[in-house]
Protein backbone atom coordinates (compact mmCIF):
# COMPACT_ATOMS: atom_id res chain seq x y z
CA UNK A 1 0.00 0.00 0.00
CA UNK A 2 1.54 3.55 -1.35
CA UNK A 3 1.23 6.81 0.77
CA UNK A 4 -0.38 9.83 -1.59
CA UNK A 5 0.45 12.57 0.65
CA UNK A 6 0.13 13.87 4.45
CA UNK A 7 -1.00 11.08 6.46
CA UNK A 8 -4.90 11.15 6.74
CA UNK A 9 -6.96 10.32 10.12
CA UNK A 10 -10.42 8.13 9.74
CA UNK A 11 -12.82 11.20 8.93
CA UNK A 12 -9.71 12.11 5.95
CA UNK A 13 -8.45 15.19 7.67
CA UNK A 14 -5.14 15.91 7.65
CA UNK A 15 -3.51 14.05 10.42
CA UNK A 16 -2.00 16.57 13.23
CA UNK A 17 1.70 16.58 13.74
CA UNK A 18 2.56 15.22 17.31
CA UNK A 19 2.37 17.09 19.78
CA UNK A 20 5.71 18.39 21.71
CA UNK A 21 6.74 21.28 23.66
CA UNK A 22 6.92 24.61 21.14
CA UNK A 23 10.35 25.55 22.15
CA UNK A 24 10.28 27.99 19.32
CA UNK A 25 7.70 29.83 20.36
CA UNK A 26 8.88 32.63 22.49
CA UNK A 27 5.40 32.78 24.12
CA UNK A 28 6.38 29.27 25.56
CA UNK A 29 9.69 30.73 27.13
CA UNK A 30 7.87 34.01 28.48
CA UNK A 31 5.40 31.72 30.30
CA UNK A 32 8.19 29.33 31.62
CA UNK A 33 10.38 31.95 32.83
CA UNK A 34 7.26 33.47 34.76
CA UNK A 35 6.51 29.53 35.87
CA UNK A 36 10.30 29.20 37.42
CA UNK A 37 10.01 32.35 39.32
CA UNK A 38 6.83 31.33 41.02
CA UNK A 39 8.14 28.19 41.96
CA UNK A 40 11.44 29.45 43.14
CA UNK A 41 9.35 32.27 45.01
CA UNK A 42 7.22 29.45 46.83
CA UNK A 43 10.02 27.58 47.66
CA UNK A 44 12.00 30.49 49.43
CA UNK A 45 8.55 31.39 51.18
CA UNK A 46 8.64 27.54 52.39
CA UNK A 47 12.34 26.74 53.26
CA UNK A 48 13.59 28.03 56.87
CA UNK A 49 15.87 31.24 56.33
CA UNK A 50 19.30 29.58 57.41
CA UNK A 51 21.56 32.21 55.40
CA UNK A 52 19.77 35.61 56.22
CA UNK A 53 21.66 38.38 55.65
CA UNK A 54 20.94 40.67 58.71
CA UNK A 55 22.26 37.62 61.07
CA UNK A 56 25.77 37.82 59.31
CA UNK A 57 25.98 41.92 59.92
CA UNK A 58 23.53 42.42 62.69
CA UNK A 59 23.24 41.31 66.59
CA UNK A 60 20.09 40.11 67.60
CA UNK A 61 18.32 42.46 69.59
CA UNK A 62 16.57 41.89 72.75
CA UNK A 63 13.22 43.51 73.95
CA UNK A 64 12.43 44.53 77.04
CA UNK A 65 9.59 42.84 78.61
CA UNK A 66 7.55 45.65 80.89
CA UNK A 67 4.34 45.02 83.11
CA UNK A 68 2.58 48.41 83.60
CA UNK A 69 5.58 50.38 82.31
CA UNK A 70 7.98 48.62 84.19
CA UNK A 71 10.93 45.89 83.52
CA UNK A 72 9.68 42.75 84.75
CA UNK A 73 12.62 42.43 87.16
CA UNK A 74 11.82 45.53 89.16
CA UNK A 75 7.91 43.66 89.37
CA UNK A 76 9.17 40.12 90.46
CA UNK A 77 11.10 41.92 93.24
CA UNK A 78 8.03 43.23 94.89
CA UNK A 79 8.55 47.06 94.18
CA UNK A 80 5.55 47.65 92.39
CA UNK A 81 2.67 45.23 93.79
CA UNK A 82 -1.24 46.49 93.67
Amino acid sequence: MSSNGPPRSVTGAPAEPPAGLPISDWQFWVVTLIALAAAAWIVRKLLPRRWSRRSKTAAAKRATLTVGGRPVEAVRDGHDCH
